[in-house]
């Protein structure tokens, strides 16, 4: 230890190399004042370091912030493709919005009963209808079913009698061929109904009462029938041949498409005293047109076809069916 007084001490304030400095009260006071200072100024520094670190610390987490909201809605974005793809994927079991005419279907539903409640009682008149002229007819041809499909000669056709040729017409349900019988080399025309084609009761009856209304028209403008019969696949029905086409092709063919009136008298005198005749057995042919009337193109003479819609019915009774 020195013992040297504080006055002869080496100073080593000027040494440049040394790093201890000399206690003295003017250096203390210097060294307070400046520590003060050092002081405030590392106050200042750190106040200013903790600021731009909070301001560091705030933008880093607002940063975070906008990267955690960014994964959230990246999130949502996926739970709501994911919720897509499994919609798309599976059917939705969702009840079916309500129709916008909701409070009209109590009354739809009430008017489609009512249509289905008159088209029911339609056709219960429609088969009264029927069924009456079917009796009608039985009882005055004096024929049951079974007669009026094989005929009334004493001896049953047979197809086997017959030689089919050219097709003449074609209908909804039936065809009508040429045809020769056999023993007399007659040609007649043979009208030939499909049984598969007859499965509805109605339609099959109509066929027994067009055989029945043609047994009855013998009419020089009325095309007659002969006889007819069945088998197991068909019915057949065996009339005239009547040459000649029908009146509609005779129109087509003219000039203009007209008639000349002295012809249209000829046709328009037959033609009324045919459906004259007609109406007087209290029949009704219900399908008059040019298809159905043949014209001899050389006799101009006409004949009356087809009778698969006709009835029978009184003058004093309106009709309600077709």
């Amino acid at each position: 230890m020195d013992n040297k007084p504080l006055s002869q001490r080496k100073s080593f304030a000027n040494d440049k190399s040394s790093k201890v400095f000399e206690i003295s009260p003017k250096n203390f006071h210097e060294s307070k004042t400046n520590q003060n200072i050092i002081s405030n100024g590392t106050k200042q520094r750190f106040n200013n370091f903790y600021d731009t670190s909070t301001n560091q610390n705030k933008k880093a987490a607002d940063l975070v912030v906008k990267e955690d909201n960014n994964a959230v809605k990246l999130s949502t974005c996926l739970t709501s493709q994911e919720k897509l793809n499994r919609t798309q994927a599976a059917p939705s079991t969702a009840p079916p919005p309500l129709p916008k005419n909701f409070k009209r279907i109590p009354a739809m539903i009430q008017s489609l009963t009512q249509q289905e409640d008159f088209i029911r009682k339609a056709k219960h008149v429609a088969e009264r209808g029927r069924t009456e002229s079917n009796h009608r007819i039985t009882s005055m041809s004096g024929l049951n079913e079974s007669q009026a499909l094989r005929g009334s000669s004493e001896r049953p056709a047979n197809i086997r009698d017959y030689k089919l040729g050219r097709l003449i017409g074609k209908g909804a349900y039936a065809v009508v061929k040429l045809a020769t019988e056999k023993p007399s080399k007659e040609l007649l025309a043979m009208k030939i109904y499909e049984k598969f084609k007859l499965t509805d009761p109605a339609r099959r009856k109509s066929v027994i009462r067009e055989i029945a209304i043609m047994k009855r028209m013998k009419h020089d403008n009325i095309v007659q029938m002969y006889k007819s019969f069945d088998n197991p696949h068909s019915i057949h029905i065996v009339m005239e041949f009547v040459r000649g086409k029908s009146l509609y092709q005779y129109l087509k063919e003219r000039p203009g498409k007209r008639l000349y009136e002295d012809e249209a008298k000829i046709i328009m005198k037959q033609l009324v005293e045919a459906m004259k005749y007609i109406h007087s057995q209290n029949v009704t042919h219900r399908d008059l047109k040019l298809e159905n009337i043949i014209i001899n193109t050389n006799t101009k003479k006409i004949k009356i076809i087809d009778f698969g819609f006709s009835i029978t019915s009184g003058h004093e009774k309106k009709l309600k069916i077709f």
